[in-house]
């Protein structure tokens, strides 16, 4: 499964800062919650997944677990993660798979906190537009045809529509895959 990890700022009109990728090779249960029980396990073979309240962990010595900023300056950003870009594995839910954290980058050492998960449906988060960051709505009207994903229609950069009628509604941010 693949997930994606961007780092971005501003307050309505994003800008990408830095970004990275995670490849994993196992979806397991390494740990849970109190009250909750491990199911999958890679050692076993089989079907792979995470259970409700487990988790799978990975230490940041393996490569594509982390974002390099090396060269991004002290300040206040975003870290958007998503899984499961493009829906390509079966989920019964992909309404979970975009989380955002505000970050504090101080030189040396970075915090994360305030995390929260987007609801959307779509599995498409935008930036910039006129929409602030809405999430994607699919199938979308545009002028006269429905578009099923994000398009080059009208703009260099892929976008969509955050409503269903963009005609009508002219709500709309670029995508972020």
């Amino acid at each position: 499964m693949k997930v994606h990890f961007i780092l971005i700022s501003g307050q309505g009109n994003w800008v990408k800062r830095a970004q990275g990728h995670k490849a994993s090779f196992c979806l397991e249960d390494t740990k849970c919650d109190p009250g909750f029980e491990k199911k999958w396990n890679c050692t076993r073979g089989g079907d792979q997944g995470v259970s409700p309240g487990c988790f799978d962990i990975y230490s940041y010595k393996i490569d594509c677990q982390w974002i390099d900023c090396t060269d991004i300056r002290s300040g206040s950003f975003y870290l958007r993660v998503q899984l499961n870009p493009g829906n390509q594995v079966a989920e019964s839910d992909f309404r979970n798979n975009i989380a955002k954290c505000t970050v504090y980058h101080y030189g040396n050492f970075v915090i994360a906190n305030k995390c929260w998960i987007e609801n959307c449906e779509s599995g498409v988060d935008t930036y910039g537009g006129n929409s602030v960051g809405n999430c994607c709505a699919f199938p979308f009207l545009y002028n006269g045809k429905m578009h099923h994903s994000c398009t080059t229609n009208g703009h260099k950069k892929k976008w969509c529509s955050t409503t269903y009628n963009y005609t009508r509604d002219k709500k709309w941010g670029f995508c972020f895959n």
